[in-house]
């Protein structure tokens, strides 16, 4: 903070210009100011963008979009997760998108409350009238079937939009991460936090920097088995990118639909290594080209550079993979943890795996 103690005393020339007098005295004024000019600097902050002086504590914020679905008794579970984290610089960011009712905010400060979660927690509201038919429920989990391939990319515009929303609001110029979280969640580490950071400081890729972009396998838990969840974690292969120039530049690649093969490689189809190698800290990075938003780990450089989740289709893709995909074009490192396991709630057993058509919010 600046006060009036800590201006520079200016060095006096002497000259017989009259216009040259003027600036002396003007400056004279400036070195010796009034107790109102004094207070008025009082106010005055002042923050080098180019050093974050915050960088010795990696400050984290989560971000977590709740849509009107994801308000129920399964997010008590997602926010006791979030109070055992051993990360002590974190913070929480809440989107309330279309709240249902005015109740609503209180439902979530009760889960907030009875959770004891540790961690300041700031919640934001907004309502999107254009974005009520595509984000009333989620069709990803609907036993009904009737999730409709042609509409998913409205539902992830949308969603993409009510992230963006939150990002602009919710990122703070100390903050080192951001941590964005399905509310679906229900099982994840307590040293989530730690261990990306570290394995994001880690140099395996040679970069000068470590990794910018970081994502686990969100796995999910059906009749004793585990499953592939999140989709959206990916690599490209020699069909997967023939097959864009063949299609027109509007057309959004999605998967997990029987409707369209991307022929991608995706991450929770790639090997992984049991429990135990977990429980060792033996994680396996692999390039990623496309990225879900499920568990998305992002140094927040990467977002105050100006890249966030287009709305718009970006290289046929739209929200989080097309956030991977330009984040590519600026040279960002973004890789993938394949026995790195994270589980969604799974509300709804008797449907199938292959009925898990995206695998973000």
């Amino acid at each position: 903070m600046c006060t009036g103690d800590d201006i520079i005393q200016p060095t006096i020339f002497h000259s017989t210009n009259s216009s040259d007098g003027m600036i002396v005295d003007m400056v004279k004024q400036l070195s010796s100011p009034s107790p109102q000019s004094q207070q008025q600097l009082q106010k005055v902050t002042f923050q080098n963008l180019n050093d974050n002086d915050n960088k010795g504590e990696q400050t984290v914020v989560v971000m977590v979009v709740l849509p009107p679905w994801a308000i129920g008794s399964s997010l008590q579970v997602f926010f006791k997760q979030l109070a055992q984290q051993t990360h002590p610089h974190t913070r929480l960011a809440l989107l309330l998108l279309n709240p249902p009712s005015p109740t609503t905010l209180y439902t979530v400060r009760y889960y907030l409350t009875s959770s004891r979660i540790h961690m300041p927690v700031d919640v934001y509201t907004k309502t999107y009238d254009s974005m009520t038919p595509w984000i009333a429920q989620d069709n990803h989990h609907d036993s009904s079937r009737n999730a409709i391939y042609e509409l998913e990319p409205l539902r992830k515009s949308a969603m993409a939009r009510a992230k963006n929303f939150l990002l602009q609001s919710a990122l703070d110029p100390l903050d080192n991460y951001v941590l964005w979280l399905d509310p679906l969640l229900d099982q994840f580490p307590t040293t989530l936090i730690t261990d990306f950071i570290d394995l994001c400081e880690q140099d395996n890729s040679k970069s000068d920097h470590g990794v910018d972009i970081l994502v686990p396998n969100t796995m999910i838990r059906k009749d004793g088995q585990e499953w592939g969840y999140d989709r959206s974690n990916w690599q490209e292969t020699t069909m997967s990118r023939s097959l864009q120039d063949t299609v027109p530049n509007d057309f959004v690649f999605m998967e997990g639909w029987w409707e369209y093969d991307t022929h991608r490689f995706l991450m929770v189809d790639m090997l992984t290594n049991g429990p135990e190698d977990q429980k060792k800290m033996d994680f396996t990075k692999v390039p990623l080209d496309g990225v879900g938003s499920t568990c998305l780990f992002v140094k927040a450089e990467v977002h105050r550079s100006g890249l966030n989740f287009p709305a718009y289709p970006y290289q046929h893709q739209l929200d989080s993979e097309a956030f991977a995909k330009a984040a590519q074009v600026e040279g960002y490192i973004i890789r993938g943890l394949p026995n790195y396991k994270i589980y969604h709630s799974n509300d709804d057993d008797d449907t199938s795996v292959t009925d898990d058509n995206d695998d973000e919010i």
